[in-house]
């Protein structure tokens, strides 16, 4: 692997805010030597169910097969807008992570996850996710009828945009430190997060070492990402 990309939080939904300049995005990483990964929440809800796609949902699955199908490999980790994708069948993606993904580039390991599970504060959102990610409601969602099962994803998109506003607002800097210490333990190099929409590189020193962790801002309202080399160096860089 020589390039490996991480981004997310594009947020994509019926308005197609940010879908073309993601598209031409997808166009620029792909290739052989190179990953690709999505830390979540791509669309604002994305329901892993064929009869609930909407069509920018299809225009951006079909990119992704034509980037994987040109040598990259494209993983994703889930986010709390994504319920259901490890079982989606027309997933372009060679890995899809429920909680995270693990790359090694340049010999140093990296932990990448979209960052929900972060903040331990954040009860109520923690509870919902454990709900909302269940096989009852994956099978729920597949016998209702298409139109009701996309009426009801509009619903869950408006309500997620504003609940909990308190918790979105604020970075958990202790709470992320806190988190990352116990990865770290399992002798990762690095950690990416998305989900705070914030771009941050902090660091972590502990045991005479120094590890990184990487905030990714959210695509929808930077078009920003960031890449690692062969070496294992991270930078974060802009949609050329």
């Amino acid at each position: 692997m020589d390039r490996l990309y991480v981004v997310g939080d594009g947020h994509i939904d019926r308005s197609e805010v940010g879908l073309a300049d993601f598209l031409r995005f997808l166009d620029q990483v792909k290739g052989p030597g190179r990953t690709l990964c999505i830390l979540g929440d791509l669309f604002d809800v994305w329901l892993g169910i064929p009869k609930l796609l909407a069509p920018y949902h299809r225009r951006v699955l079909d990119k992704l097969h034509e980037v994987r199908a040109a040598g990259t490999v494209v993983k994703y980790a889930e986010g709390n807008r994504d319920f259901f994708l490890a079982r989606f069948q027309d997933r372009p993606f060679a890995q899809v992570g429920s909680e995270h993904l693990e790359e090694e580039i340049g010999g140093r390991r990296l932990f990448l996850a979209h960052g929900d599970l972060v903040n331990s504060l954040d009860r109520q959102y923690l509870l919902w996710r454990r709900f909302s990610k269940t096989s009852a409601g994956r099978l729920l969602m597949t016998l209702l009828p298409g139109a009701v099962g996309r009426r009801l994803a509009y619903g869950l998109e408006a309500w997620m945009r504003g609940r909990n506003l308190n918790h979105k607002m604020r970075f958990p800097e202790a709470e992320c430190l806190r988190f990352c210490r116990s990865v770290f333990k399992n002798r990762y190099d690095a950690v990416v997060f998305g989900h705070f929409h914030q771009e941050r590189r902090l660091v972590l020193r502990e045991d005479d070492q120094e590890r990184a962790i990487y905030i990714l801002p959210a695509w929808k309202e930077s078009r920003r990402y960031l890449v690692f080399d062969g070496r294992g160096q991270g930078w974060y860089e802009g949609l050329a």
